[in-house]
């Protein structure tokens, strides 16, 4: 239970940070002459504001309850429960409203590039439905404990198995947990401060320069794909060794190398060799995997 706190207390300070930060970070920059934002008419933009808002107050009220939880001698058992649940369901709303935020984040500075706009928002929006299917196998799970059997869905565990393994398989969760919102908070920062920035002037201006290009748009889209898979891993790595948490951890990894190496590339095409070898490099990373992989498994 305590490393659990723990590890729902990191996750809460790395989102009320990459939150607070985005307040500042405006997508579409501001106007030079005022300070204030560009977009700031816009209803994609106006949503951002009011998403990165619930997202900051929620994530920080739950940093507030693991305050109050560690004051055991004023706070009851009873208490303490309330308050770990309170600033769970607090924790998962401000991912929720972290998840719309970046959407609309993307989608006030790619107006350019309709299709790129709304592609973006469907993957980014995919969150929703990967969140339903992790409860609902964490619903079949418990069902499943009280009546068996006990394998649907997630990596066997012996309901009598050995304490050891599962101590072990409560550390790998926390671990991922951690590593997917550092890779959450990553992946909300890159869409707010978007590669080759935005038009200053004329009809487009707060938009990206670069939404016309592939290397751009692969960016975003992979950006994208990084974000929900991340942010579902944090939830569903905390509570039950599920197969799709673990995919999605996989996934977000994955896209992150991508929209690294795209969003690289996108703004370095004026010297094309740094480019493509920045690209090998980054690239790489698969190769390594493989081979981690191979090593693991088949050696």
């Amino acid at each position: 239970m305590e490393k659990t706190k723990d590890s729902h207390l990191i996750v809460a300070a790395l989102i009320a940070t990459v939150t607070f930060t985005a307040a500042f970070t405006l997508p579409g920059g501001v106007i030079q002459d005022e300070g204030t934002a560009i977009l700031s008419k816009k209803s994609a933009f106006q949503d951002i504001v009011i998403t990165d808002a619930i997202a900051m107050v929620l994530s920080l009220s739950t940093v507030f309850t693991h305050f109050l939880m560690s004051l055991k001698t004023i706070i009851s058992t009873e208490q303490s429960l309330f308050l770990m649940l309170y600033g769970g369901s607090s924790t998962v709303i401000a991912m929720g409203a972290m998840v719309i935020a970046f959407v609309t984040g993307t989608y006030a500075v790619l107006t350019t590039s309709l299709w790129l706009a709304i592609f973006t928002t469907f993957i980014g929006l995919t969150f929703f439905l990967l969140m339903y299917l992790i409860f609902r196998k964490q619903e079949i799970l418990r069902l499943e404990e009280s009546v068996g059997p006990y394998q649907y869905g997630v990596v066997q565990v012996k309901k009598d198995g050995d304490e050891e393994e599962k101590k072990r398989m409560e550390k790998i969760k926390e671990s991922h947990m951690i590593v997917a919102a550092l890779i959450a908070t990553v992946i909300s920062k890159a869409a707010f401060t978007i590669p080759g920035g935005v038009i200053q002037d004329g009809d487009n201006e707060g938009t990206a320069i670069l939404s016309k290009k592939a290397a751009f748009q692969a960016f975003v889209i992979k950006d994208a794909i990084a974000m929900p898979t991340s942010l579902c891993q944090i939830h569903g790595g905390g509570q039950v060794v599920l197969k799709l948490p673990c995919f999605c951890w996989v996934m977000a990894t994955g896209a992150m190398v991508i929209a690294f190496v795209t969003g690289t590339y996108a703004v370095l095409t004026t010297s094309l060799w740094l480019a493509i070898f920045t690209t090998i490099i980054g690239s790489s990373f698969f190769i390594l995997m493989f081979l981690t992989c191979k090593k693991v498994w088949f050696s």
